[in-house]
C-alpha cells in the first residue's frame, strides 16, 4: 500500500510499526514536514527515537484504534505527554490536557500533573498544576513520590516563583476595604479587621524567603485574627474574603514558562 509507512523503533532489535501516511501528517505537523521532504517522500520506513512501548499509545491515538477511555501507566502517560509535544500532535495533546484537568479535580499526584503540564500549551491550565504543586511541595523537590523533576522543570518552576513572589507583592495592595463585623463601637469592628489583615499582609510580605505561593495572605492573616476581638462568626467571614481575594490573586499570577 503506497500510503504506508514503516516506523523502525530504538528498540534492540528494533520493532516495526506500519500506519498511514496520510493519517500520521493530518495529527502531527512534525510528520506532515517530515513526509514532504524530497528525500524522504518515497521512503518506506522512518526510524525513531523510541521504544515500541513508548510509542504504540501514541500512535494508537493519532490513527484513532485506542480504546477509551484511555489506560496508562504513570510513565505511560508522561511518554504521551513527550511526544505529543515532540511530534506537535493536538489531538494526543489534547488528551494529555484532559488528564491534568482531572487530576487537578481528584487533588492527586502533583508531581506527575505539573510534568504533564509542562508539555502542553494551555497556560492556565500549567499555572493550575504549578500552584497545586507549590501547595504541597517545595520549588527544589528533585524527586516527589517517585516522581523524578527534571533539571528543567525545575528551572522553569523556580522562575516562575520568582515572578509569582513579585505578583504577591504588588497584589497586596488590592486588598479588600470592607469587613463584615459587629460594629465599631465593639472590639469586632472593621478597623480591628483591617488591622489584622493588614498586619498578616505586612507580616507575608516581610517574609519573602518563605513565602506560601498558593495562599500568601491567609496563612498570616489567620493567625492575626486569631489575635484580634473579632467574634467567631466575623472572623471567619474576613478568612473567607481573603481566601476569595487570593483566588483572584492566582488568577491573574503569572503564567507558567513554556
Amino acid at each position: 500500500m503506497a500510503d504506508e509507512i514503516v516506523i523502525r523503533t530504538s528498540d534492540s532489535p528494533a520493532k516495526e510499526l506500519r500506519a498511514s501516511r496520510a493519517v500520521l501528517a493530518a495529527h502531527s505537523t512534525v510528520f506532515k514536514d517530515l513526509f514532504s521532504m524530497p528525500n524522504t517522500a518515497r521512503d518506506a520506513f522512518v526510524e525513531v527515537a523510541e521504544t515500541v512501548e513508548e510509542l504504540a499509545p501514541f500512535l494508537s491515538i493519532l490513527t484513532g484504534t485506542y480504546d477509551e477511555p484511555l489506560e496508562l501507566s504513570v510513565d505511560g502517560w508522561v511518554h504521551l505527554a513527550r511526544l505529543a509535544d515532540k511530534y506537535d500532535a493536538k489531538i494526543a495533546r489534547s488528551i494529555v490536557e484532559g488528564q491534568v484537568s482531572r487530576l487537578l479535580k481528584d487533588n492527586e499526584d502533583e508531581a506527575l500533573t505539573l510534568i504533564l503540564a509542562s508539555y502542553i500549551r494551555d497556560a492556565d491550565l500549567a499555572k493550575d498544576a504549578a500552584f497545586a504543586f507549590m501547595f504541597a511541595n517545595d520549588a527544589d523537590c528533585a524527586v516527589i513520590d517517585g516522581f523524578e523533576i527534571s533539571a528543567d522543570l525545575r528551572r522553569r518552576l523556580a522562575r516562575w516563583c520568582t515572578l509569582v513572589s513579585e505578583h504577591a507583592q504588588r497584589f497586596a495592595y488590592n486588598v479588600p476595604e470592607y469587613f463584615p463585623t459587629c460594629g465599631k463601637n465593639t472590639g469586632c469592628s472593621d478597623a480591628a479587621a483591617k488591622a489584622a489583615c493588614y498586619e498578616g499582609i505586612f507580616a507575608a510580605m516581610r517574609d519573602t524567603e518563605s513565602i506560601n505561593h498558593y495562599n500568601p495572605y491567609s496563612y498570616r492573616i489567620e493567625a492575626c485574627i486569631n489575635r484580634s476581638r473579632l467574634c467567631k462568626a466575623h472572623a471567619d467571614q474576613v478568612l473567607k474574603k481573603i481566601r476569595a481575594f487570593e483566588g483572584e490573586y492566582r488568577d491573574e499570577a503569572p503564567p507558567f514558562p513554556a
